[in-house]
């Protein structure tokens, strides 16, 4: 006969049910990571970095160990960052084993890029290689490195920034000219005056589709450009400038180029720009421009009118930022009005492009700022202080959904500002924050979501250390910070809650990049590399007179503030 259980067994037996059923449901709920199928592992191995990805998962089992060896995973590799002892061991270890898979590469040491690319016949193995960053490399090794990217196969993405002055194009252009499949070139250098971009004795075409020179480009030379690139669709030149002497005679060629982004330098005139928006220019659907040189001929609405319907019949996006000033003494302060109420018309209106303008005044002078204010077209954004803004009330936006960086001219700019720009990472104030600090960061927070804030930059004549302090407090996610200053004001904490600050900032910030652009002292370098005790790189300017101090800061054994330094 078979044992009737009693009430305490049966209870015992539920609550054993009950415990399983927990554990089942939190193993619905909680999943491990080794419980991933491979293609989603796959799927993350993508996102992270390649040195990272070999340092934790390596030595872990030998299921990662064959998916890490497998051949169809890519890889990304940023070492523009590491120590030297690391980039060898890296080197050793994971780059040249796993050459062939490796899909992007970040360097910024021309030593590093001659040890990963020699000897030459080496090259080919990174068939893979289809986006390669190189910064601040020396002009020196140009040449012989140039040499070497022509031998990779892939190489579609390449961003080259130079760390000094070069002058001589006819190295850099008919290298980059001759890679087999590059779609995509950014370069940044210091360039030199009145040099010629290419010979015309040969039939060398580019495969170059977007095209960003962030140097120094003298307008004459853009049909020699456009020559050698037929397939261009995006041109970008961050200084473009007039220069006069004759211009070479180029062969009339029809050209893809559909966007083009101009930031005028010197002296270049609307007579000047014209004939190059005539001759180059007319297939553009996207024109933008930044005039900064109180040149007024950008503001006749007219001229505007009649080249954009006689030269640029396809255009849809026409952005345009102008900055001017004036004497506050002078009689033409109200011209400026006059000409921003050309641009209150029906073929600016029937176009949808419409535009505001904000004046402030400085010491001696009152600066204007006219620009389009459809929020989709504009990537940064100035905030003035004692703003007269004119905007049409039909179209008056206060979100800017596409500004990434804003200026700050000036405190008060700030709590007058009506706009909201939710997905800016990267701010940039003008002038120091030293009258009502605490309002003014309250104010931030409105307009600015501050947490998500990878880069600030501090550009000020006096610059209080408060300031820093309260914004890195505000914004504890900035990986990038750069200060330029002539004076730096208390140093040291003044209060106990200003104390408390500095710790929590020193001991929570993520900042890995510092940058300071004036002279430094050994006190300020202490005070950074206290304040950024994570920081692996350094840029500085340092005299003479402090340079052994400031190393001593530096590179003091005991300062585990720049263990990190690379």
């Amino acid at each position: 006969m078979k044992r009737q259980q009693s009430d305490f067994e049966l209870y015992d037996v539920e609550r054993k049910k009950n415990q399983r059923t927990t554990v089942d449901t939190r193993r619905l709920l909680f999943t491990r990571f080794e419980d991933l199928s491979n293609e989603l592992i796959y799927a993350i191995f993508e996102l992270l970095d390649g040195y990272d990805l070999f340092e934790i998962f390596s030595n872990l089992n030998s299921r990662f160990q064959n998916l890490l060896t497998h051949p169809t995973l890519c890889i990304n590799m940023n070492l523009s960052s590491i120590s030297e002892s690391t980039f060898q061991r890296c080197h050793t270890y994971t780059i040249m084993p796993n050459k062939h898979r490796i899909k992007s590469l970040h360097l910024s040491d021309p030593f590093a890029a001659d040890l990963i690319f020699l000897p030459p016949r080496s090259i080919p193995k990174f068939g893979r290689l289809k986006t390669l960053i190189l910064d601040d490399i020396k002009s020196k090794y140009l040449d012989h490195l140039l040499h070497f990217l022509t031998l990779l196969p892939c190489l579609s993405s390449l961003i080259l920034s130079l760390a000094d002055c070069f002058r001589n194009k006819m190295i850099l252009y008919p290298r980059i000219f001759l890679l087999p499949v590059l779609k995509y070139c950014k370069l940044s250098y210091q360039a030199g005056h009145r040099s010629m971009l290419l010979p015309l004795t040969t039939n060398q075409c580019s495969t170059v589709e977007h095209l960003i020179i962030d140097c120094y480009f003298e307008s004459t030379e853009i049909a020699v450009l456009l020559f050698y690139t037929p397939r261009l669709r995006h041109l970008s030149c961050r200084k473009l400038a007039y220069i006069a002497y004759q211009e070479m005679e180029m062969p009339i060629i029809s050209n893809n180029l559909t966007q083009a982004s101009f930031d005028f330098f010197e002296h270049f005139n609307f007579d000047q720009f014209e004939p190059l928006i005539r001759k180059n220019f007319r297939q553009l659907h996207c024109l933008r421009i930044s005039i900064s040189n109180n040149d007024r001929s950008y503001l006749d609405a007219k001229q505007w009118q009649r080249l954009i319907l006689t030269s640029m019949a396809y255009l849809r996006i026409f952005d345009i930022q102008y900055k001017g000033w004036v004497y506050k003494e002078s009689s033409d302060k109200t011209e400026f009005y006059d000409l921003f109420d050309q641009f209150n018309s029906t073929f600016w209106f029937d176009r949808q492009w419409f535009f505001a303008h904000q004046s402030y005044e400085k010491e001696h002078s009152i600066s204007v700022l006219f620009y389009s204010i459809q929020p989709y077209r504009r990537q940064s954004y100035t905030l003035c202080s004692h703003p007269e803004e004119k905007i049409r009330p039909h179209r008056q936006q206060t979100t800017f959904d596409t500004v990434r960086h804003v200026y700050i001219d000036e405190e008060q700019s700030v709590s007058n500002c009506l706009f909201r720009f939710p997905k800016c990472t990267e701010l940039t104030l003008l002038k120091s924050l030293c009258q009502n600090r605490d309002s003014t960061i309250t104010s931030l927070h409105r307009i600015i979501p501050l947490m998500q804030l990878i880069r600030l930059t501090i550009r000020c004549l006096d610059l209080f250390f408060g300031t820093i302090i309260e914004v890195l407090h505000s914004a504890p996610n900035i990986q990038i910070l750069d200060v330029d200053f002539e004076y730096l004001f208390k140093l040291n904490p003044i209060s106990a809650e200003q104390t408390e600050k500095l710790r929590l900032v020193s001991n929570e910030n993520k900042i890995q990049s510092l940058t300071i652009s004036r002279d430094c002292t050994a006190k300020v370098a202490e005070v950074f590399v206290n304040l950024c005790p994570r920081v692996q790189r350094i840029d500085m300017n340092i005299s003479i007179k402090e340079f052994e101090s400031t190393m001593r800061v530096l590179l003091m054994k005991h300062n585990i503030n720049s263990q990190h330094l690379c």
